[in-house]
């Protein structure tokens, strides 16, 4: 069922697929009244093969893209007889960002008691996994055909990569802090961000 109304799909997100699918699902089974939709991304870019003298795009051949990718989350019911979906809840996200930055950030002012054994480090790398997810003001703003209003996740991403780069943090809390200030300010849109972090630096002996 789900291959079959992937074929028949025509939108251009994640989010809208969901709520097609849903549509598709009321209309087929009319005793279910309500489903939880989730959708990651598989990205299959072109591999990169000979052509014509040169190299190229196939159109054919396509290569898993083994990276940090869009995921998305509705909940869904079904209002008496209709069959159009009505969202009740829902998720957006980027996961699996997987940066280091090997300059410019702290782990520096924090309390110290009789327990704490890390030095304060004023400069070192930072190595993060991270996972970012946000909600509209607006749930309609995240399946809209226009797509007017739509956050798409490469954008976040982008952002999240740009405020990492630029950011001198004092902690990893300190620099999702400033990432969700900046997504909000950006995409007013978004009423709500919330992140999954976590510091991956391995331990370093000498650090030039």
């Amino acid at each position: 069922f789900i291959h079959q109304v992937a074929v028949e799909f025509e939108g251009a997100t994640l989010e809208e697929y969901l709520l097609f699918l849903g549509r598709r699902f009321f209309e087929t089974w009319d005793h279910v009244t309500s489903l939880r939709l989730l959708g990651r991304e598989l990205p299959f870019p072109a591999a990169i093969v000979a052509q014509d003298g040169g190299f190229g795009p196939s159109g054919t051949l396509f290569g898993e893209q083994r990276a940090d990718y869009g995921s998305a989350m509705l909940e869904v019911v079904r209002d008496g007889a209709s069959t159009t979906p009505r969202i009740v809840a829902h998720q957006a996200g980027r996961e699996g960002l997987h940066l280091i930055k090997v300059t410019g950030s702290a782990f520096a002012d924090f309390v110290r008691d009789q327990y704490t054994t890390l030095p304060s480090v004023k400069d070192r790398p930072l190595y993060i996994y991270l996972n970012a997810f946000w909600k509209y003001a607006d749930a309609a703003d995240a399946v809209a055909s226009d797509h007017g209003r739509y956050v798409a996740a490469e954008q976040v991403r982008d952002l999240l990569a740009t405020v990492f780069h630029e950011f001198v943090s004092m902690s990893i809390q300190h620099l999702m802090h400033e990432m969700g200030q900046r997504i909000l300010s950006r995409f007013p849109q978004i009423s709500e961000v919330w992140f999954d972090g976590q510091n991956r630096l391995w331990d370093t002996v000498v650090v030039s």
